[in-house]
């Protein structure tokens, strides 16, 4: 069933975020405008025009009797976006998800949900991301299509939806969107073929413990990339086989390319150099780190702080250093910048840390004799890690727990916890 008059008004009303007496002043009562949108009453064709003028629209959009009016501007609403030859404007982002709420074609549906997403993702509004994904998972199945037709369509579906879940911390939804996504490539868009590989590395370094997978979605991502001569993507590519390379104690090659990366950068003029050449110089700090130079690598970390602009940036460098001074044992530097890092984590909401957070803040208690502390932050961190669904987490946390019963001699625990570990595995 459509929506009626009404329910349109008010959606388009709210949208605006219009009163229902900024909407209607000089044209009408506000109870004769709560009538309307209520369906009590019909409203006239030139009440409807008034208003359709108001809310800056067509009385098309609004009139379901114009049904075939309606899907014709959504059509052409989602072939100027989608031939990027314009952004999605305020007004278009209100017909598209009036789609939402009506009966239309699959193939319409599905085009809608990507645009929005995409528009939402890029400039990081996830409730309304998540409304969406809320509102199209009710009209549709998004895990049971025959992706045989309409291939492009449903690898820019799968690809938003990926990159949706990615930003959620759900990696096993992620990677099962970007596989699909990559079924659906078409092979002359080797571009898009790059984008994908990439993304999947990304996704395999978080959700697998053996990191030759990621790293070799990493490599191929990186080959095209070179092939395509897009410099931008092969930094990024490069920055992230640093990582990959790092998890997987090669430590010689991470720096090799994290080295190469940096290259790059000094010939780059991209508007990312700045914060690209942040992230290189933390990674090589890192991999100082990992092999015990742990001077060179506060020396990376604090020239990284004082360049760094992005607050999730900022985090990852002051839990590396918290790291290192837990090492050192300076407890009085490690309690500061842990509180630096868990305020800047709040204020920003940077989920992605939560579960690091709480895991360093046991370890902390453990050094310093609370074992109840220490107790208490493991398992809010496990709570974390099954919420997000990061299995590699949950699998070392849960056994690191188990460890800790059984030193305790508190078996039955012990072996609860080992049990969710293996699970895991």
């Amino acid at each position: 069933m459509h929506q009626n008059i009404g329910e349109k008004i008010r959606h388009l009303r709210i949208h605006k975020g219009l009163s229902q007496g900024q909407l209607i002043e000089g044209l009408c009562s506000v109870a004769y405008l709560s009538k309307v949108e209520n369906g009590k009453t019909k409203p006239s064709s030139s009440f409807l025009a008034r208003v359709a003028a108001r809310l800056q629209v067509s009385v098309a959009v609004i009139d379901p009797s114009s049904s075939d009016d309606f899907l014709q501007r959504v059509e052409e609403v989602l072939a100027r976006v989608e031939q990027r030859t314009e952004t999605l404007q305020e007004d278009d982002e209100a017909l598209l998800k009036m789609v939402l709420l009506e009966f239309v074609p699959q193939y319409i549906l599905i085009r809608v949900v990507t645009v929005l997403l995409k528009h939402y993702l890029q400039r990081g509004h996830v409730a309304q991301a998540e409304a969406v994904y809320e509102a199209a998972s009710k009209l549709m199945d998004l895990q049971a299509m025959d992706v045989t037709q309409h291939q492009h369509v449903y690898f820019h579906l799968h690809n938003v939806l990926g990159k949706y879940f990615y930003m959620k911390d759900h990696f096993a939804q992620a990677d099962y969107h970007f596989l699909v996504a990559e079924q659906c490539i078409d092979e002359r868009h080797q571009q898009e073929r790059a984008k994908i590989y990439y993304n999947i590395s990304l996704v395999k370094q978080r959700l697998l413990e053996d990191k030759s997978i990621a790293i070799f979605y990493s490599e191929r991502a990186y080959e095209l990339f070179m092939k395509q001569n897009d410099r931008e993507n092969v930094i990024n590519a490069l920055i992230t086989l640093g990582v990959q390379y790092h998890f997987a104690q090669q430590f010689e090659r991470s720096l090799h390319v994290l080295e190469e990366a940096e290259r790059y950068i000094e010939q780059s003029a991209s508007p990312n150099k700045a914060s690209n050449e942040v992230m290189i110089k933390y990674n090589i700090g890192r991999v100082h780190q990992s092999i015990g130079n742990e001077e060179q690598a506060i020396a990376y970390y604090e020239w990284c702080l004082a360049q760094a602009v992005v607050p999730t940036y900022k985090a990852h460098i002051l839990k590396s250093l918290v790291e290192i001074y837990v090492q050192l044992k300076q407890w009085e530097c490690v309690k500061n910048l842990l509180e630096e890092t868990l305020q800047l984590t709040e204020t920003h909401a940077i989920r992605s840390l939560e579960i690091d957070l709480q895991c360093m803040q046991a370890e902390v208690f453990q050094a310093r004799g609370d074992e109840q502390s220490y107790e208490l932050h493991l398992k809010k961190a496990l709570e974390l890690a099954e919420q997000h669904e990061n299995f590699l987490l949950i699998k070392r946390i849960a056994t690191q727990l188990g460890t800790y019963y059984y030193d305790q001699r508190f078996y039955k625990k012990a072996a609860m916890f080992y049990a969710k570990a293996l699970k895991r595995t």
